[in-house]
This record gives structure tokens, sequence and C-alpha cells, in this order.
């Protein structure tokens, strides 16, 4: 039988790596266009969501989220 408690722990202890571009806050330009300078986050699955939500706020662009092999 499956345990739901320790899958659920095992979730919460995985660790993402989240891929940024960021873009130059201008309505005006082009972003799809621009050269990008891309950087990664790496954090706990409980901030994931708030994290990927704060990028977009201040104008980034989430690329990609991967799990972190541990």
């Amino acid at each position: 039988m499956f345990n739901n408690i320790t899958a659920n722990n095992e979730w919460e202890r995985k660790v993402f790596k989240v891929s940024v571009a960021q873009f130059p806050a201008a309505d005006s330009l082009d972003t799809d266009n621009l050269s990008q300078s891309n950087y990664s986050v790496t954090v706990p699955l409980a901030r994931l969501l708030p994290t990927m939500q704060a990028i977009r706020n201040k104008g980034g662009k989430v690329v990609s989220v991967e799990p972190v092999v541990t």
C-alpha cells in the first residue's frame, strides 16, 4: 500500500531549478528579438509558485522549471 505521508514529505523536500530570461521592463520593446541574459534560481517546492509569480511581476520570463536530482 502506498504511504501518502511519506510521498508528501518526499515532495516537500524536492528542489527545483527555475531558468529565467530577464527582459527590460519597457512596453515598446519587442522582447522576443532582444538578446537575453539568462539566469537560474533554485527553490524548494513550497516556494516554487510564489517565486515564479515574483519573477513575472518584475518583468522576467520563466524559461523552464526542472527538478534538481539529489
